[in-house]
């Protein structure tokens, strides 16, 4: 909060209120050399009365406070309960629309629970799965299965998940010791390369692709191609800046360039699984499926040549090929971008996602109004991408210049922006992203967040150094917050900040790790064998202390 008065002196009534590193004073001021500071023009002058204050009005970077730095965390606790509260009643009367749609579509009951599971996955019922006739090829394309595991699907307690060992969860699933090595890389390509093949055959041999089932399957494909591109996506731009910021718009790219050919398929996939999870009088092209399949298998074979040609072989990819997507849900982010545009006003606007979480939500947007010509992607250098490094900047003296600097390409900057991501903690990546645009001269006109921290997550918000989000601003200028964030009770024994006392902090995470250890399909040295090795020693222990 700026102060301003004029009497800061130490016998001045605005004494007090100016003894801060926010208070300036337009006449007198205090001996302090930290506080109560004159006001001076561009040319060193001191200014006083009005011309100073309209000066410093002028001049001052002043931001909404998404990120309270110095929020007193019992009396923040009872707000954001009752705050969460009241977002739960209003999402569900919102989910009610969706889930009658989805039950209409694909003839359930369940709504958006029934086609999407709660990691993101498209999903069926295990009993529904086993009624599919055995003959139908979608189904024979999905079970696919090498040494009694399942390379495209995974098994829940009572669901089948369309995401796989070989596939969406490769990396995860077969890396040594959180390395992504080259041949890891290679062979997640060449997986995803055979899966589209495979894919586009049994899609030709389907003859009613508007079977309630088929859809779901076919979904599921669409799903996986949605993330072998998202990655792919966010490793070009991450390769093309990584030592500075950047600001870029998606719709000024080179058009022959590999990231619009990603960029484009984005906005078909995107566009096809809106229409076949929510518009009831869509009906399922098996040449507009075919189509964009095609484009992907083309696509694929010139991006993953470039990778596995490569003379400059790095140690570790984890970074480049994003290992795994927290907000991995189409369906919560649709419903997020959809209800955010449905109470907006102003038609010309920049949308921006926040890399590498937020790159998805501007391209949705698209994918819901070609009209949309700024899609814009802003993605922090090295100094900032790390999630500790974020809360250990001041965010008072945080300047884009003196971190790195960053590359603008392609932006209008009298467009108001709205920025997106997937996900709301403390607030402080999103802060950053507004002294950002404040600094390169783009007014922010609001916040698009997909999910939000539950109360249990609170006591995570005052670790040092971090901050606590400001609520007050939640439908005000923060908008979307549909869904809780998945993360786990931070308990008072934890030996982590993040973790609960079982290193559990994401509970989507440890879901699909243990699918994958019920699938047998995976490393020793991989996080899914270290999980599973590290439970097995503990059970032991505990057999050895009841024999005792």
């Amino acid at each position: 909060m700026i102060r301003i008065g004029d009497c800061g002196d130490e016998n001045g009534n605005d004494y007090s209120m100016l003894n801060c590193s926010q208070g300036f004073s337009v006449d007198k001021t205090s001996n302090s050399i930290t506080s109560c500071f004159p006001i001076l023009d561009d040319n060193g002058n001191i200014l006083k009365g009005s011309s100073a204050t309209n000066f410093l009005l002028k001049n001052a970077k002043i931001l909404p406070a998404i990120c309270l730095e110095h929020a007193t965390e019992h009396n923040y606790l009872k707000s954001y309960s009752a705050t969460e509260k009241f977002l739960q009643r209003n999402n569900n009367t919102k989910m009610k629309e969706y889930d009658e749609i989805v039950n209409l579509i694909f003839n359930d009951y369940d709504g958006v629970n029934s086609l999407f599971d709660s990691t993101g996955s498209i999903k069926f019922r295990m009993c529904d799965w086993e009624l599919i006739p055995d003959g139908n090829a979608l189904k024979e394309f999905w079970n696919k299965n090498l040494n009694n595991c399942y390379q495209y699907i995974l098994k829940d307690e009572d669901s089948i998940l369309l995401r796989g060992s070989q596939t969406y969860y490769y990396i995860m699933a077969h890396r040594d010791n959180d390395i992504a090595n080259h041949e890891i890389i290679s062979n997640w390509l060449e997986n995803y390369d055979k899966f589209f093949s495979e894919a586009r055959t049994a899609i030709e041999k389907t003859t009613e692709l508007n079977d309630v089932n088929n859809k779901k399957m076919i979904l599921g494909i669409l799903d996986n191609a949605r993330n072998y591109l998202l990655i792919m996506l966010n490793k070009h731009i991450k390769n093309m800046y990584h030592q500075t910021s950047a600001l870029l718009n998606l719709e000024k790219l080179d058009a022959s360039s590999k990231e619009y050919y990603m960029y484009s398929d984005l906005i078909i996939i995107e566009k096809l699984m809106s229409e076949i999870s929510f518009n009831t009088n869509y009906r399922v092209d098996s040449q507009e499926i075919s189509d964009i399949l095609n484009k992907i298998i083309k696509l694929s074979k010139i991006c993953n040549l470039d990778v596995l040609k490569s003379s400059l072989q790095k140690d570790d990819y984890s970074k480049d090929f994003r290992v795994y997507r927290e907000i991995d849900s189409f369906a919560e982010n649709y419903i997020t971008v959809k209800s955010c545009d449905q109470e907006r006003t102003n038609e010309n606007l920049a949308f921006c996602g926040i890399a590498y979480g937020g790159i998805e939500l501007p391209i949705l947007q698209k994918s819901l109004n070609e009209n949309i010509e700024d899609v814009l992607v802003l993605q922090f250098s090295d100094y900032a991408s790390n999630y500790k490094k974020k809360q250990s900047i001041e965010l008072r003296f945080f300047d884009i210049e003196k971190n790195g600097g960053i590359v603008i390409d392609g932006i209008d900057r009298n467009k108001d922006c709205i920025l997106m991501d997937d996900n709301l903690m403390t607030g402080k990546s999103i802060q950053i992203a507004l002294n950002i645009m404040k600094d390169i001269g783009i007014n922010v006109s609001g916040i698009d967040i997909v999910r939000y921290p539950g109360t249990n997550r609170v006591n995570h918000m005052f670790l040092k150094n971090h901050g606590a989000v400001n609520l007050s601003l939640f439908h005000e200028y923060i908008n979307g917050l549909c869904f809780p964030c998945p993360y786990s009770y931070k308990d008072p024994h934890s030996k982590s900040d993040y973790d609960d006392s079982l290193g559990v902090f994401d509970l989507n995470r440890k879901k699909i790790v243990e699918c994958i250890v019920k699938n047998g399909d995976y490393t020793k040295t991989s996080e899914v064998g270290v999980y599973i090795g590290a439970n097995v020693k503990e059970e032991d222990e505990e057999s050895k202390e009841k024999k005792i």
